[in-house]
């Protein structure tokens, strides 16, 4: 009974290792093809969208906004919509070994932000532009500079 008692604390004690260690293992950064992986969802689990381009600041050496698209079926009916970065958080599941993204947003609301057409971007440099997203966002972003997107940069 003693060596029973004693193999089931062991394993459990070897369980609680294991999920410190995999919480340990959450990368503190991602790279841009795995972002691209991940959901896109608000605090309640609700799945929003994922994550099509970043938008890097030339100037800064920022990342201003990422894109995530959202809805449609095979790229048709998508809507596309620039989300300022800084509202986004990266949380990890070591439990389930996962990773997200989250937008303290919830979809209705997101019907209205401005969006486009995956075939057709905005100009990004346009301040207008940049002052209508972060407007809807109600951020500010310190310095507007020369954007281009991540996915054009080699």
């Amino acid at each position: 009974m003693k060596m029973v008692k004693f193999m089931a604390m062991t394993l459990l004690a070897f369980i609680s290792l294991a999920a410190v260690s995999l919480a340990a293992e959450a990368p503190s950064a991602h790279r841009f093809s795995d972002l691209k992986t991940m959901n896109v969802e608000n605090s309640q689990g609700e799945k929003l969208g994922k994550v099509e381009d970043l938008i890097f600041n030339r100037k800064s050496g920022q990342i201003d906004y990422a894109v995530i698209g959202m809805g449609g079926f095979l790229g048709v009916g998508e809507k596309v919509f620039a989300v300022p970065a800084n509202l986004l958080k990266a949380q990890d599941d070591a439990a389930q070994i996962t990773h997200r993204i989250v937008l303290n947003r919830d979809k209705k609301s997101l019907e209205g932000a401005p969006n486009f057409s995956a075939s057709e971007w905005p100009n990004m440099n346009d301040r207008n532009w940049s002052a209508n997203v972060d407007q809807f966002y109600d951020t500010q972003r310190r310095d507007v500079g020369p954007e281009a997107r991540a996915s054009d940069l080699s």
